[in-house]
């Protein structure tokens, strides 16, 4: 897992926008993108991107990581309205390409296979966009997960309540029970980038690249994923051991480049 710390949560924000540009410019199909209140700077930065003209969704598929149970597509609060206000009605994206969980079905295992079979039928995932909860999970993949789980039923915890309470109406309690992409799905994808900002996540952040690999951390999975790579604030970074080590990589990495890049011009090298 690479690990790149930033002063603030504005650059983090700019750093991942800088990554998703790069890969939609490359060519990326499929994307699988969270929800809450983490990435919502970076959508941000998106969708001005996207007025700026550096920016295509229109041919790229897109997959809502989570959905709540029992709650309509269109109401306040669902996953599927979150992604629509805070993204997609800024952006070219296709309804069609856009592949979300039904929380109201009469058969929550057959969504999810079908969900899974979309994924398949796409040739996987290319890019995740992940965010960490406070208790290390991924999607709404709680501790004690399987770490080989695949996309189904979740049990919320009483942190992921309170963390999306906020995005529903002051009337409205936030579902105990969604529908989730699985561990062992999000592991396919091939890269993985994590976002994480603010103290409250210092502990989570620390667990995930320094801690065990342990389902009581199910975010810590992607120290196995061959190509993640997590983005964080100094207040997130606060509580890693090796934060000086991450930094002088990240900066070693960046001059070799530079070097690489000043070799090739004096020798003449297209």
């Amino acid at each position: 897992m690479k690990v790149i710390i930033l002063p603030h949560d504005k650059a983090v924000a700019k750093y991942a926008y800088k990554i998703v540009m790069d890969r939609l410019s490359n060519g990326i199909n499929t994307m699988g993108l969270p929800c809450g209140r983490t990435p919502l700077p970076l959508y941000e930065e998106i969708a001005n991107g996207f007025k700026r003209g550096e920016l295509d969704f229109s041919g790229v598929s897109i997959f809502s990581q989570t959905e709540f149970l029992c709650m309509e597509g269109h109401e306040q609060g669902s996953c599927r309205q979150f992604l629509e206000d805070q993204l997609f009605c800024f952006i070219n994206i296709n309804p069609d390409n856009v592949h979300h969980l039904d929380g109201v079905t009469d058969d929550h295992v057959r969504e999810c296979q079908f969900y899974e079979d979309d994924i398949e039928y796409l040739g996987g995932i290319k890019f995740q966009v992940l965010t960490l909860g406070r208790n290390g999970q991924i999607a709404f993949n709680e501790p004690g997960v399987s770490l080989s789980s695949r996309t189904g039923f979740a049990a919320l915890s009483v942190e992921t309540m309170e963390e999306y309470k906020p995005f529903f109406p002051s009337d409205v309690k936030c579902p105990k029970y969604a529908l989730s992409m699985g561990i062992g799905t999000i592991m396919e994808a091939d890269e993985c980038l994590i976002i994480a900002t603010g103290e409250e996540m210092a502990d989570a952040v620390a667990a995930t690249v320094e801690g065990p690999v342990s389902a009581s951390c199910p975010a810590s999975a992607l120290q196995y994923h061959t190509n993640s790579i997590i983005v964080i604030d100094e207040a997130a970074a606060q509580n890693l051991r090796y934060a000086s080590f991450y930094k002088a990589t990240m900066d070693a990495e960046d001059r070799a480049v530079e070097e690489l890049m000043a070799y090739r011009n004096d020798a003449g090298i297209e």
